[in-house]
């Protein structure tokens, strides 16, 4: 019997034939921006069913307009290969107490679904402070979306982040 959260074990077999199916439509002719889309749509599958899973076991689960999932990088321009890392932020509102449980047991599903994670936990401000003092972290935020949460929160650090940008 698993340790593992259910979501997880789900997460994991989900992932290992979404890896032998994009290996199937590179092996067949299928080209490297058709794998890599076609990766991420069940990267974000995984990802997003982790996710709901994490919100629903938590005793006391974050108010749900104080947070939102940010794919960033490649993961966030859709460009994943089937092993590459993925790049996850947590964007969030009010008390980092209030929010430190989830960032907690979603880091560690998702690594045990058996992806390996860059993961972030950030405020608007915090994120916006450290865009304008590292370029890697602003060409990431460039490329982002929001895979889940509030979109309104998203919405407001993606007009930050852009208006930041104006020359």
């Amino acid at each position: 019997m698993s340790s593992l959260h259910p979501q997880v074990v789900k997460a994991r077999a989900f992932l290992a034939e979404a890896r032998a199916k994009s290996r199937v439509l590179h092996e067949s002719g299928g080209g490297g921006f058709q794998v890599c889309s076609a990766w991420t749509d069940d990267v974000d599958e995984a990802v997003i069913g982790i996710i709901r899973a994490a919100l629903s076991s938590l005793p006391k689960q974050p108010d749900p307009s104080h947070f939102a999932f940010v794919a960033l990088g490649g993961y966030g321009r859709r460009d994943l290969a089937p092993y590459s890392d993925i790049d996850l932020m947590l964007l969030y509102r009010g008390s980092e107490a209030n929010i430190a449980p989830l960032a907690r047991l979603i880091g560690q599903m998702v690594v045990d679904a058996g992806l390996q994670l860059g993961f972030s936990v950030r405020t608007i401000g915090q994120a916006k402070s450290v865009a304008w003092t590292d370029a890697t972290a602003l060409t990431s935020f460039v490329e982002m979306r929001c895979i889940e949460g509030h979109r309104p929160l998203f919405d407001s650090f993606e007009q930050a982040i852009m208006v930041g940008c104006k020359i």
